[in-house]
């Protein structure tokens, strides 16, 4: 059984479990310095709000987390749940948008929602919307 090579010479890499270690080059062996950086999983999506809502959806925003894990944010994680209820439903997921619209609420319930993000490393914890929203209708101006 062979197993690929975990070093990189173009880019001066090792690749040992997940863990990259840097070697970089110089003219005396004395000089080479080494560190290290592992990935992890990234911070939480900040600011969560609901810029939208109607009787049967809502429109939710945030922003890309402080700290991505040192990887790139894969997609977002977005549930809803009734206060009535204890269990988290899933609602969608996305890529790289920062935004989404959440259907299939139930007019006069109220909502919270939250969102996490995730990268190759896994997913961070939740940022959870601070106060709930009552799905409903605007009332028209028309008459």
């Amino acid at each position: 059984m062979t197993t690929a090579n975990p070093w990189c010479p173009k880019e001066n890499i090792w690749y040992l479990n997940k863990c990259v270690v840097y070697f970089l080059l110089s003219d005396s062996p004395s000089n080479i310095t080494k560190y290290s950086s592992s990935p992890d999983k990234p911070s939480p999506p900040c600011k969560l709000c609901v810029t939208e809502i109607t009787g049967d959806s809502a429109v939710l925003t945030w922003e890309k987390p402080e700290y991505n894990g040192d990887s790139p944010i894969t997609g977002y994680i977005l549930e809803k749940r009734d206060v009535n209820h204890t269990l988290w439903e899933d609602c969608t997921k996305t890529t790289d948008v920062l935004s989404a619209t959440i259907t299939n609420l139930q007019e006069g319930s109220r909502y919270l929602f939250r969102i996490a993000a995730q990268n190759k490393c896994g997913m961070s914890d939740f940022e959870i919307l601070a106060k709930p929203v009552i799905a409903k209708y605007r009332k028209s101006s028309v008459l």
